[in-house]
């Protein structure tokens, strides 16, 4: 769900923290999001550049991700066995 300029992402009807952001959606798949960003797109339609198109990992990657650099395995583990996903593992 977009609301100007924040994306909410819902979890079994609970939403997640919003990210702030002023793309455009353009596809949800494992945990990622991707946001077109029109208005750049459209300012230099010629030459596009990568960074016109970004991915928005969701809540649940994010935080498998944080765990894993500051915590460790083991709760990271746990964490998944919660929240699991084929992504995750």
């Amino acid at each position: 769900v977009m609301e100007k300029t924040r994306l909410y992402v819902f979890r079994n009807l609970e939403s997640e923290e919003p990210v702030l952001s002023s793309g455009y959606l353009s596809k949800h798949a494992d945990l990622q999001i991707k946001a077109a960003m029109l208005d750049e797109i459209l300012a230099q339609p010629i030459n596009p550049t990568p960074d016109m198109v970004v991915d928005f990992p969701t809540k649940s990657l994010r935080d498998v991700r944080e765990m894993l650099h500051t915590v460790g395995v083991d709760d990271a583990y746990e964490y998944i066995e919660a929240h699991p996903h084929p992504r995750l593992w």
